[in-house]
């Protein structure tokens, strides 16, 4: 069976699209395109000068989540592309990668973030206990919301744990303190604090102590 050059060529051209398709749709979603020749390259570069940025503060509060957007013009007929999502703060996924990396042999644990973190495993509580502190002129700089995350070291992954606080209404120097259930064997646990409006952090590191024999 001979397969001609033609038939050959769109064989190829559709195995090509299905395989860019996951591009293409993260491309809608973020205003983009994907640019398969070079023959396209030059007029997506043209494109990039008919684009404006725009600037807008959300109503919403912060909480590191991603939430809808839409851009819709006064002026019929004409549409806007837009990425069709906004982030809010710091996502979570970004802070789970950084509790991991804590986990590494020189953990880098700040951030610019002016706050103190700390952390300890209580043996008879069990559990992991943390605060987190800041003087009055550190607090100054801070603006909320903060987010406490937590990872434990478990067989072959982490497990993690977020809860957001609220900076004091009045201001000045504060203090938190937490606490969560130390599972199982985990030998260490690593905590981030993370302003989510300035992307500013700090971190700790707990580790289990032994039993005494």
């Amino acid at each position: 069976m001979t397969i001609s050059p033609d038939l050959d060529r769109r064989f190829r051209d559709a195995a090509l699209a299905l395989d860019l398709e996951p591009l293409r749709t993260l491309a809608r979603a973020a205003a983009g395109a994907v640019v398969v020749s070079e023959t396209q390259l030059a007029a997506t570069l043209a494109e990039l000068w008919t684009r404006w940025r725009l600037w807008y503060r959300a109503p919403g509060r912060v909480d590191g989540g991603l939430h809808p957007l839409s851009v819709q013009l006064v002026r019929s007929g004409v549409e806007a592309r837009a990425p069709g999502w906004s982030r809010s703060g710091t996502p979570r996924v970004l802070a789970e990668a950084r509790l991991r990396r804590l986990f590494g042999p020189s953990p880098r644990l700040e951030g610019g973030l002016g706050a103190s973190l700390a952390a300890s495993f209580d043996r008879r509580l069990g559990a992991l206990e943390i605060r987190a502190a800041a003087s009055a002129e550190s607090a100054a700089g801070l603006e909320g919301p903060l987010r406490l995350s937590v990872a434990f070291e478990v067989p072959e992954d982490s497990a993690f744990a977020h809860t957001v606080l609220a900076l004091p209404a009045s201001g000045g120097a504060w203090e938190r303190r937490s606490s969560f259930p130390w599972p199982g064997e985990a030998p260490r646990a690593t905590v981030l604090l993370e302003d989510l409006s300035r992307g500013l952090w700090v971190g700790a590191v707990a580790r289990r102590a032994a039993a005494a024999e």
